[in-house]
């Protein structure tokens, strides 16, 4: 049997660090860096600034005292649940939507189910909500319902110093 020596074993990972590594006879590598200066800025609209105000801040812009800087509003919901009677539907659930369309495609809608809530003994399903400032519907549908109608919740009024906006669904 062939007896195996360190010598042996070593020489293979020898041969391959030798041939890997460059020669070693004396020729710097170059190694190439990636370019990590600015480019150019491209035309934004934004007028440059020029010789007279070389310098455009942040400090320069004129922007009202009273501007809304806000992006969403928040508010409770309230939805009473009633029958035939005005009977409180009790343990009905209920699944409220966002409209969204493609493209502002208005023909094609699609509806983003954002909660879905039972009522309490008293009929009602409370909803603290927080939504785009420039949104103004809702929709809500009966969640055992077979009908695929979508009820439409009216947000258009809502101020944003409301903080609470209560409606009665009457259902079948």
């Amino acid at each position: 049997m062939k007896k195996w020596t360190s010598a042996t074993f070593f020489l293979p990972f020898l041969i391959f660090f030798v041939s890997c590594g460059g020669g070693g006879d004396g020729e710097e590598q170059v190694v190439s860096t990636p370019d990590t200066t600015t480019p150019p800025a491209t035309d934004t609209g934004t007028t440059p600034p020029t010789e007279e105000d070389p310098t455009l801040t942040i400090d320069s812009l004129n922007v009202p005292v009273d501007f809304d800087w806000t992006t969403h509003k928040e508010f409770q919901l309230e939805l009473l649940l009633l029958g035939a009677n005005d009977t409180p539907l009790a343990g009905t659930k209920i699944n409220i939507y966002d409209k969204q369309t493609q493209n502002d495609d208005e023909a094609k809608p699609r509806y983003q189910l954002l909660f879905s809530g039972v009522a309490n003994s008293e009929g009602k399903i409370l909803l603290n909500h927080s939504m785009r400032k420039e949104q103004t519907e809702l929709y809500v549908k009966e969640a055992s319902s077979s009908n695929n109608e979508l009820l439409l919740l009216d947000l258009q009024n809502l101020s944003q110093e409301e903080k609470s906006i209560t409606f009665t669904l009457y259902l079948n």
